[in-house]
């Protein structure tokens, strides 16, 4: 007996002693967990980091991510997982039929779960309506492009308890609608996906996947550019589809994004997919336009997947993503749009195209619309300033901060919507 207690010991010190060996000095090579996630970086040990107890929490962090073997537990569990309850570890995927992987938001969206009315928008095109033809008039083209989610294209497989049988209605829905009764210039390639979809011989989507797949973003671009010559009466550079590579293994960029998210040691296998081979004509030379594309993570196909915005686009354009910070050229990548010159932005470019998915429909320009429209009136922008200010004192002075809680008390409504309130009586009233 005392024999086992001696083995199951050592195995234990074993254990506890591994993972430190190799966390220390890195005996055997590993593989970066996949997904988007941060790994902390190591806090300068100081006396107000110490009594703070930032330091404390922060080397806890830091030595939780850079632990030895630490993707291979990770993995082990999640493989575990998804072998005994067929589930997986990631926060906002889910399993549907034959394999395939959605991410929830897109679901919601076409359930209309993320519904935000009708009002607010018909306010977001109306200002987008105001700014096109503001831009209109200093020889700038706007187009709005609407793409297609995962979940509107896949709908087959996904579980059934998950769809809604008959949604009241959708972003995407009223979103169309309003845009029909206006002569904003928008393309909808959520449309023109479902109605090729039951004939393309390859994916439009790929099972492991979230984003529209490389062949895809080829017949997306094809319509689009299309649509921007008309808009822009230019004639861009030509190119064309050659055969490429058909494959389920040798995946590009965005076509394994969610599977690899997974972090199983058995990924999930791919669907057959294929890349065409763009072909650019360099015969002659072409109007390249100066462009500014503000949108979500689709616009990157566009030169991830293939050098569309580089072969098409004058070296001046640049991409805002989500409106936050700049992400193309890559040498600009990350400065923030907030440190940039507005007015320069804006009024050097031949077209601005605004990208958003369906899923991104309730928040769709991603603010970028409000700023143009604040900058084309600067009485509005002013008051909106104004507001921001006397927003920013009543958070700050308590006794009005709590007096303005007991106002939002009385009359049942949030502190924010009381203290929103209390800053526009400010303005109209000082």
């Amino acid at each position: 007996m005392k024999k086992y207690k001696y083995i199951l010991f050592w195995f234990f010190i074993t254990a506890l002693t591994i993972p430190l060996l190799q966390y220390e000095f890195k005996i055997f090579p590993e593989q970066d967990l996949g997904g988007a996630y941060i790994k902390h970086k190591k806090i300068k040990l100081s006396k107000k980091t110490w009594l703070s107890g930032d330091y404390q929490q922060h080397y806890n962090d830091y030595y939780n991510d850079n632990l030895g073997f630490r993707p291979f537990f990770v993995k082990t569990y999640n493989q575990l997982n998804k072998l005994l309850f067929n589930k997986i570890s990631s926060a906002g995927t889910i399993i549907g039929k034959n394999n395939t992987l959605f991410q929830t938001s897109y679901i919601r969206a076409i359930n209309g779960d993320d519904y935000v009315g009708k009002k607010i928008l018909q306010k977001k095109v109306k200002k987008l309506q105001t700014v096109q033809n503001w831009l209109k008039n200093k020889n700038i083209n706007l187009v709005l492009v609407i793409a297609p989610g995962k979940a509107s294209i896949l709908k087959k497989f996904i579980p059934d308890k998950m769809l809604k049988k008959n949604p009241d209605t959708t972003n995407y829905n009223e979103l169309i609608t309003l845009l029909k009764n206006t002569n904003i210039n928008y393309i909808d390639l959520k449309q023109y996906f479902l109605q090729i979809k039951d004939t393309c011989k390859y994916p439009l989507f790929p099972r492991c996947g979230t984003h529209w797949s490389g062949y895809g973003v080829t017949l997306a671009a094809d319509t689009m550019f299309k649509f921007i010559e008309k808009i822009t009466n230019t004639d861009l550079r030509d190119f064309h589809s050659e055969k490429g590579e058909i494959t389920d293994k040798n995946l590009r960029f965005t076509d394994d994004d969610i599977g690899k998210a997974l972090n199983l040691i058995w990924n999930i296998k791919s669907d057959t997919l294929y890349y065409p081979n763009i072909v650019f004509d360099h015969s002659k030379k072409y109007k390249k336009l100066k462009v500014l594309s503000v949108g979500d993570s689709f616009n990157q196909s566009f030169w991830e997947f293939y050098p569309y915005f580089s072969e098409l686009f004058d070296t001046s354009t640049r991409y805002w993503y989500y409106n936050r910070t700049v992400s193309w050229p890559k040498k600009y990548e990350g400065i923030p749009v907030k440190t940039l010159n507005f007015k320069k932005e804006i009024e050097t470019k031949d077209l601005i195209i605004i990208l958003t998915t369906e899923q991104n429909i309730y928040q769709f320009g991603f603010n970028f619309i409000e700023d143009l429209f604040f900058y084309e009136n600067p009485a509005v922008y002013r008051t909106k300033q104004k507001i921001k200010y006397f927003k920013n004192k009543i958070i700050t002075d308590n006794k009005w901060l709590q007096s303005v809680k007991e106002k939002a008390k009385k009359r049942n409504i949030s502190v924010d919507s009381m203290i929103t309130i209390d800053a526009i009586w400010m303005v109209k009233n000082q």
